[in-house]
């Protein structure tokens, strides 16, 4: 699959025809994941299928490799809240969430973090 740019000054995630970012790259994968999960959602809706995004948080993985130290050093030298560090446990803990609780079954479109809806509601809440 060839991918494209488009002509307006705003080139779509194509690294193609420019070097990789990681940096630059994390924002729109992350978009592009929680539209496809609320269309996927919407699609699937009359087959009692589910389908969320998660926002695991901010976690020490290998993932980090990426990440340039200095970047991290500015930030925590800023005006700018630290992130919060969660374990990969607490990471995982939204999808285990997602994934067998009897109060998630009924939830489907919706972007979860911290074992809740991002905005606030509680998935019990809403099935009951």
């Amino acid at each position: 699959m060839r991918c494209s740019c488009q002509d307006d000054g705003h080139p779509a995630v194509c690294y193609e025809q420019r070097p990789y970012a990681p940096q630059s790259a994390y924002g729109p994968s992350k978009t592009a994941n929680t539209i496809f999960a609320v269309e996927t959602a919407r699609c699937w809706a009359g087959d009692g299928i589910t389908v969320n995004a998660v926002m695991p948080g901010v976690i020490r993985t290998n993932l980090m490799r990426h990440v340039d130290p200095a970047l991290l050093a500015r930030n925590a030298d800023s005006d700018a809240p630290a992130p919060h560090w969660k374990t990969a446990e607490q990471g995982a803990a939204t999808f285990v969430l997602l994934a067998l609780s009897p109060h998630t079954e009924c939830v489907t479109g919706q972007y979860f973090e911290d074992c809740q809806e991002a905005n606030g509601r509680r998935a019990q809440d809403v099935c009951g």
